[in-house]
């Protein structure tokens, strides 16, 4: 593969160069300062983005990871030019030498909308014109911390550690927030090119943490231990309103997908008339909701005895939303998105940003980013944000006849 390369000073590039050379890739090295270049990388040609159009011809890809950071000081419209007036000039160039592919390195800081500093705006602007660029494919790839032989930025203290102390250092750290290994991303240029534009997120698989799997397995118990103690006085009146309020049981027990499509019961307070059909929420009609029913959809107090389900390891506090064996589109999408591949939790991502099983292809789409973005403080966020009263789940269509 024949692969140009721009913003290789850094941390990251070096690492990659490095990779793509054991790979037998031919490369261009791009920058403001083509000298410097040269006396880093002696055995890669190098060029100035002015003369990219020509000496990009005949090449596969364009791996753009020149950016202005985070840490550094300049005005909004410096940051515009260096993370998204480059890329137009970078996608320019490389569709006059016939490239066909461009990637555009982005942040997973540009994700989060409620982020608005000068350069998650410039970001995301750089990622839109990667999107709708004509006549070449666009592709955004998000990254979080990036470590390799080495560790940089937060975790650079590391480097002073003996390696097994450093390792187990790492894995700690790296449980709270995502990161990715510098091999994902030379992986990932290396892949074959995708028909048109996408976005991909890449970072470590947090199941490969133990300390993330143990730490969060142990919140889950503590967190039902907790709700009995505390809350079981009121799940025991809220089992009997709820058989008073209308014939049927007090708890609702419904088969729902697990990890890796595996079927299991999930136990909830019912709120639902005895009988109503086994649908999506969003299918059913608000007339089957029970009076004491809508006070606990609410509340999400219906949703506590789901406790037994976090003892037998069928769901965890925080994950996708767990849907019905009936619900073959939501399987089918969470499928390909490979979803399926964490339990199931009482709350997600899409249930506190209003997302919920209506729309199939979108709510996948959430579950997918949650399980990319893990990690202990992004489940606290969403646990936070759930108490607070984010997102009210499944909606139940508005009809307010009852049945007779």
């Amino acid at each position: 593969m024949k692969i140009v390369l721009t913003g290789v000073s850094g941390f990251v590039g070096p690492q990659l160069v490095a990779r793509f050379a054991a790979a037998g890739c031919v490369m261009l090295l791009v920058g403001r300062d083509p000298t410097a270049l040269a006396s880093m990388f002696s055995d890669h040609r190098v060029c100035d983005y002015d003369d990219l159009h020509r000496e990009g011809a005949g090449f596969d890809v364009v791996l753009h990871l020149a950016k202005m950071n985070s840490g550094q000081t300049g005005s909004a419209d410096a940051f515009m030019d260096a993370n998204m007036g480059l890329v137009e000039r970078v996608i320019e160039a490389a569709k006059i030498a016939g490239i066909p592919r461009l990637i555009y390195g982005s942040s997973t800081h540009a994700l989060d909308m409620r982020n608005v500093s000068a350069y998650a705006l410039s970001k995301r602007a750089g990622a839109g014109a990667v999107l709708v660029a004509k006549g070449i494919a666009g592709e955004v790839i998000y990254l979080p911390l990036v470590h390799g032989d080495h560790w940089a930025g937060k975790f650079v203290r590391l480097n002073a550690l003996p390696k097994p102390i450093a390792r187990i250092g790492f894995l700690m750290l790296a449980a709270l927030k995502p990161t990715v290994h510098i091999d994902r991303i030379a992986a990932q240029v290396l892949s074959p090119q995708a028909n048109g534009a996408r976005e991909v997120i890449l970072t470590d698989d947090q199941d490969r943490n133990p300390f993330f799997r143990y730490i969060k397995r142990a919140l889950d118990l503590v967190a039902a231990a907790a709700i009995a103690v505390l809350l079981g006085w009121l799940m025991l009146i809220v089992w009997v309103l709820v058989k008073r309020d209308s014939p049927g049981s007090g708890l609702f027990a419904q088969t729902r997908l697990g990890r890796g499509q595996k079927p299991f019961t999930c136990y909830k307070f019912r709120t639902m008339a005895e009988g109503t059909k086994q649908a999506g929420t969003h299918e059913l009609s608000s007339a089957s909701v029970t009076r004491i029913g809508a006070f606990l959809r609410r509340t999400k107090l219906d949703e506590t005895p789901q406790i037994i389900n976090l003892i037998r390891n069928e769901m965890s506090l925080v994950g996708p939303r767990p849907g019905l064996p009936v619900q073959h589109e939501l399987t089918a999408a969470r499928a390909s998105k490979r979803v399926f591949d964490v339990k199931p939790g009482i709350t997600g991502l899409g249930q506190i940003k209003g997302v919920d099983m209506s729309t199939p292809e979108r709510l996948a789409l959430e579950d997918s980013r949650y399980i990319a973005l893990r990690g202990l403080f992004f489940d606290l966020r969403i646990l936070l944000a759930t108490v607070t009263g984010a997102g009210q789940g499944d909606k139940v269509v508005d009809n307010p006849t009852k049945p007779k």
